[in-house]
Formats: C-alpha cells, sequence, structure tokens
C-alpha cells in the first residue's frame, strides 16, 4: 500500500515572552499548511481450484487524492493554551482546543 504525503507552508511567530525556566518562546503562532495525500490500495484475494487450476477470487483497487489547505494558530496568553484549527478557505473551525496550563 504506497503513501505519499507532503507539506508545504509557512510558520509565523510573534512578541517573545518567557517560557519555562526562562526560555524565550513566542505567544502566538500561525501556521498555513497545504498538505497533500496520495493513498493506492490493490489486493487480490481468492483461492486455486485444484481441479481446474482457475483463481477464484476478487480483486480491490481504491485510490484516494486529498489537498486542503489548513491554518493552524495556537497561542499561550496567561498561562493558557489554545489551539485552532481551520479550513484556510473558510472561517469555520475544524478543531478548537483551549487548556490551563499548571505550573
Amino acid at each position: 500500500m504506497p503513501a505519499v504525503y507532503s507539506v508545504k507552508g509557512n510558520l509565523k511567530a510573534s512578541e517573545v515572552v518567557s517560557g519555562p525556566r526562562g526560555l524565550p518562546m513566542p505567544r502566538k503562532v500561525v501556521a498555513e499548511l497545504s498538505p497533500v495525500v496520495n493513498l493506492k490500495f490493490h489486493t487480490h484475494l481468492g483461492i486455486m481450484c485444484p481441479f481446474t487450476h482457475q483463481f477464484i477470487g476478487v480483486g480491490i483497487d481504491a485510490a484516494v487524492h486529498t489537498s486542503t489547505p489548513m491554518k493552524a494558530e495556537v497561542e499561550l496568553n496567561m498561562g493558557e493554551l489554545s489551539v485552532n484549527l481551520q479550513a484556510a478557505s473558510s472561517n469555520e473551525r475544524v478543531f478548537e482546543l483551549r487548556h490551563t496550563l499548571l505550573t
């Protein structure tokens, strides 16, 4: 089952703040990604008939191609981590996570 996955994108970081152990880290990171996925599945399943020496079975051939530009925003604000993932062509959120970091 061959699979090809590639990603093209860019990353923007803004306003560096002091993170854990005094290490500098950005407060907000915005990534725009254009992933491309190609999958191909090809198989045969069956038996050989011992009397006629014929293959009796079925073959399956499937292929998938997808390319969906995505926009991800990760923000750290006053100990709260926020992650938003959305399709780049619309404003509809695909995934949202908010988590308060413990110190």
